[in-house]
């Protein structure tokens, strides 16, 4: 069999995209891809299973070399947007994560693949979250006004601990991005301090699962209505689930 070059990893990405739109069967392109490179079967639906897998953010089965991994994370983002890329990187991170903890490797030459997509995706992507805006600031009619997060909030490792422990549901309103829109609201949801970082003492390390909890950009909103923000349960008894 041939080694994996650019040209097969290229088409493998693109059938493999066929294969998840449904436009024709796994069978079928590892057929295609058979024929025209005498690439393995099995190689084939590994690189079926990779992209089905990075979309989802899921774990990688099994990581892909560091030329195919680059190539799917950039074709990802290209074709399927920032969420997805996200997903996928997440899924890198988890394979290598799971991979390490299994005495495998280190994979250091992937690991720098991966740190260049997520800070590219760090760089281009910019949250909204309606924190940290002082009452004595002057807001303008129709001024261009950014609202930012604490760094930690912000933090991708902090914010992927409090998703695993506690899921991607709004704990005020029960709202689930995934279950509203499918596979594009999947790992969407604001994450927010249960006590203001301007409390915390700066010798204090947060825990991820216990300091932060998951909250739609509807909730999150809300519970700043007021300075301190109101607790995850003084807003669920505001809530008024009809409206008559």
């Amino acid at each position: 069999m041939a080694r994996i070059n650019f040209r097969m990893i290229r088409a493998s990405y693109l059938l493999s995209k066929k294969v998840y739109n449904k436009k024709i069967t796994p069978a079928k392109a590892a057929e295609r891809l058979h024929d025209e490179f005498k690439m393995k079967e099995s190689s084939a639906y590994e690189f079926y299973y990779a992209l089905r897998h990075m979309l989802r953010g899921e774990r990688l089965p099994k990581l892909l070399s560091c030329s195919a991994t680059d190539f799917f994370l950039q074709s990802i983002y290209e074709d399927f947007g920032s969420v997805y890329y996200n997903n996928a990187i997440n899924s890198v991170r988890k394979g290598i994560e799971y991979q390490v903890k299994k005495g495998t490797g280190v994979y250091t030459a992937l690991k720098k693949v991966l740190k260049s997509h997520a800070d590219k995706f760090k760089a281009q992507h910019v949250y909204y979250y309606p924190d940290e805006i002082s009452d004595s600031q002057k807001i303008y009619e129709g001024a261009k006004t950014t609202v930012t997060v604490n760094i930690y909030e912000r933090d991708h490792d902090a914010r992927t601990k409090c998703l695993e422990s506690q899921g991607c549901t709004c704990s005020v309103c029960g709202f689930n991005f995934e279950q509203a829109y499918g596979l594009m609201g999947i790992d969407f949801i604001h994450t927010h301090h249960i006590t203001p970082p301007s409390e915390i003492d700066k010798n204090y390390i947060p825990d991820p699962a216990k300091d932060l909890v998951p909250l739609c950009p509807n909730c999150h909103a809300m519970i700043h209505r007021k300075s301190p923000p109101y607790t995850i349960e003084q807003l669920r008894a505001k809530l008024r689930r009809k409206v008559k």
